[in-house]
């Protein structure tokens, strides 16, 4: 059965993955006291970062700032597609309802270019050359020596 980290060690783990705290060092000072040398704060810091309730408390802390993170692009995102829309809907000019309606599409690639490429074999120098020769006859409409 694994340990839960206590409620020192839960504040410690959320100042560093949280970036409340620029180091292991400061995190550890700010929540334990400065007692002790800098030598032995920074072994017990990283020590303790290890643990295994330390690790996972900041597994649990990264997963849910991960999910905020998601949620609120994806409120943005529904909040700008909205906007687009009653401008869409209600522009006065013509040209913003265009671009409006140009942009949401854009939002489900509905107008992604699609650009193909063909390998074509490569001609050598001597045959560019006989090439360009030719159509320069051609246009000229005289024999090149």
């Amino acid at each position: 059965m694994e340990r839960q980290a206590t409620e020192k060690q839960k504040a410690f783990v959320a100042k560093v993955v949280t970036g409340e705290s620029r180091s292991l060092i400061e995190a550890y000072t700010e929540v334990y006291g400065d007692g002790g040398s800098r030598r032995t704060r920074t072994n017990e810091a990283s020590r303790l970062f290890r643990t295994p309730a330390c690790v996972a408390h900041a597994d649990a802390i990264r997963r849910r700032l991960e999910g905020e993170a998601r949620r609120r692009a994806v409120g943005e995102r529904e909040a700008i597609r909205a906007r687009l829309w009653a401008e869409a809907d209600h522009a006065d000019r013509a040209g913003d309802r265009l671009t409006a309606l140009r942009m949401l599409g854009q939002t489900v690639d509905l107008f992604v270019e699609k650009v193909q490429v063909e390998n074509v074999d490569q001609a050598t120098d001597a045959e560019l050359v006989a090439e360009l020769e030719m159509m320069l006859r051609d246009a000229l409409g005289t024999s090149i020596s």
